[in-house]
């Protein structure tokens, strides 16, 4: 999902035009569901039972908490430059930063300690 979110922004950015935006619009919307979907169905197998409801309210939360960010930026983008492609580009090393970490996650392993604390 970040792949497809990646792709369209950069996309976006690279080819400045109606019809390669819509393609660029319709990968990011491709990727906005699974990504939603993956992260929460990641924090259920990582949260021991007992501790779900603390787990997915702190989730909630920092989701809450950080969603101004990329707007702030884009906003600062644009108002610094007036270019709105060139305000994508730090969206898109957010969005790659996001799936290098997320490639380092041993899902495995998470899922191994969440059973040692239900322990």
């Amino acid at each position: 999902s970040l792949v497809l979110l990646l792709a369209g922004a950069v996309l976006a950015i690279a080819v400045p035009t109606p019809d390669a935006f819509r393609v660029a619009a319709t990968l990011v919307g491709l990727g906005l569901g699974p990504n939603q979907s993956a992260s929460r169905s990641l924090m259920a197998r990582f949260a021991p039972a007992a501790r779900r409801a603390e787990f997915f309210g702190i989730f909630s939360l920092s989701g809450k908490a950080t969603a101004w960010v990329g707007t702030l930026v884009f906003t600062v983008v644009v108002a610094t430059t007036g270019d709105q492609r060139l305000a994508l580009a730090p969206l898109v090393l957010m969005l790659a930063l996001g799936l290098v970490l997320v490639l380092r996650i041993d899902q495995r392993r998470g899922e191994a300690r969440a059973r040692e604390t239900a322990a």
